[in-house]
């Protein structure tokens, strides 16, 4: 009955056949236990590292004309850049627009809006900012002073982060 099949179609069920009896064959010697210790494995049971996912570019948005504060770590750099452009204006709304990424799933870091007029480095607002790319918006109320915004304390394994304050619109 093969002799009457096509060339084509006799290699390709004699291939099928060679790879089900080598694909038994295998199976039957995995299962046997066999005596002599071998520092070699099969690839089949070589596993791989896992791998671990690698988090996005932290886009940084632009400079505004009307941005009041700035800070931005960059750990390639081992840096956190912080510019205070202009003091707030009392009675005026401010939107806080941050972001962060990490290595570490789940990471949270805080950020701490201070004053730096007279009462230099006095908290004015504060909160959690997750590290997972997504950029959090806030509202608040500022006095009539000189604004910075610091990000941390910790920042193991931050990749990226930035917070900018700016009248909301």
């Amino acid at each position: 009955m093969i002799s009457a099949m096509p060339s084509a179609h006799r290699a390709c069920t004699l291939l099928s056949a060679l790879l089900l009896a080598f694909g038994t064959s295998c199976a039957s010697d995995a299962a046997a236990p066999t005596s002599q210790a071998s520092s070699a494995q099969p690839a089949s049971t070589v596993s791989s590292p896992p791998t671990t996912a690698v988090p996005p570019d932290l886009a940084l948005p632009a400079v505004t004309p009307d941005e009041i504060s700035r800070t931005v770590y960059l750990p390639k750099t081992q840096t956190m850049s912080s510019t205070a452009r202009r003091a707030a204006t009392a009675g005026r709304p401010y939107t806080i627009d941050a972001a962060c990424l990490s290595a570490s799933p789940r990471r949270v870091i805080r950020y701490e809006v201070l004053s730096t007029g007279q009462d230099a480095n006095v908290p004015v607002a504060s909160g959690d900012l997750p590290c997972d790319g997504s950029v959090i918006r806030n509202s608040m109320p500022l006095p009539a002073t000189g604004i910075q915004v610091n990000l941390g304390p910790d920042l193991t394994d931050v990749t990226a982060a930035y917070a900018v304050i700016a009248p909301s619109t």
